[in-house]
C-alpha cells in the first residue's frame, strides 16, 4: 500500500494533510488552519517527509510531542542509538 499515511497509529513517510486532520478529528477541522490542538504523542512524527505542513497550523495553541525522545536528544545520544 504505497499511499498509506498511517499504520499502527503512526505516520508513514507518505503522511500528509489527511493524517494531521485525522488526528484532529475531535475538533471537526476541515483544514490545517482550523486545528487548535494536536496530539502527536508517539505518532512517529519523524517519518513526515514534508514538515512544511506544520507551517499551515496557524491557529495551533497546543501541540503534544511527548513520546518522541529523539526530538530532544543531543547528536551524540542519537548517534549512539543508531549504532
Amino acid at each position: 500500500m504505497p499511499t498509506l499515511e498511517i499504520i499502527n497509529s503512526k505516520f508513514t513517510n507518505q503522511a500528509g494533510e489527511w493524517a494531521l486532520l485525522y488526528y484532529s478529528r475531535g475538533q471537526a477541522a476541515k483544514s490545517l488552519e482550523e486545528i487548535e490542538h494536536l496530539n502527536l504523542s508517539g505518532r512517529g512524527i519523524t517519518y513526515l517527509k514534508d514538515l512544511a505542513l506544520l507551517d499551515r497550523l496557524s491557529n495551533l495553541k497546543r501541540l503534544d510531542l511527548t513520546d518522541h525522545p529523539e526530538l530532544f536528544m543531543c547528536i551524540e545520544k542519537k548517534e549512539a542509538l543508531e549504532f
